[in-house]
């Protein structure tokens, strides 16, 4: 009967954190990875870079559509060039307290580095993204926008 207990507390040791496991949801980053076929950290770096460079475009094109769609309203499209300015200043002061060093980044932080950094640059740029595209669904009447 001892054999027997031993036997099953060995097994629900090893079988409850496989079932745990099982259980969990994927994390955001596994579901939205869109560099999961990335073999090495090459292609991880190239990949979210390319990422990071797509929000850009993105956000560049959004910027447009805003100022065109206030193109009649001198005041506004001025304000906006002035802050999407000043968040361009931001964002790279940001990203510089991410990864503070005056020397070469990758010494310091490794070849993991430029996929950190991408990552970083994109998440930023997104969100940025995010809040000009509000400027661009402004219902009539929506008093705080």
């Amino acid at each position: 009967m001892n054999r027997i207990a031993i036997s099953l507390a060995i097994v629900a040791f090893f079988a409850i954190p496989s079932i745990q496991a099982q259980r969990k949801k994927p994390s955001r980053a596994t579901t939205r990875n869109p560099c999961s076929k990335a073999m090495s950290q090459l292609e991880l770096n190239q990949c979210f870079c390319d990422q990071s460079t797509r929000a850009d475009a993105e956000l560049n094109h959004v910027y447009q559509q805003v100022l065109a769609a206030n193109a009649e309203d001198k005041l506004l499209s001025e304000k906006l060039k002035s802050a999407q300015r000043a968040w361009f200043a931001f964002r790279d002061a940001q990203l510089e307290a991410l990864y503070p060093t005056v020397e070469n980044p990758r010494v310091t932080y490794g070849s993991i580095y430029p996929m950190c950094h991408c990552i970083a640059e994109a998440e930023l740029t997104t969100e940025r993204t995010r809040q000009l595209k509000r400027m661009l669904d402004e219902k009539d009447g929506d008093a705080c926008n």
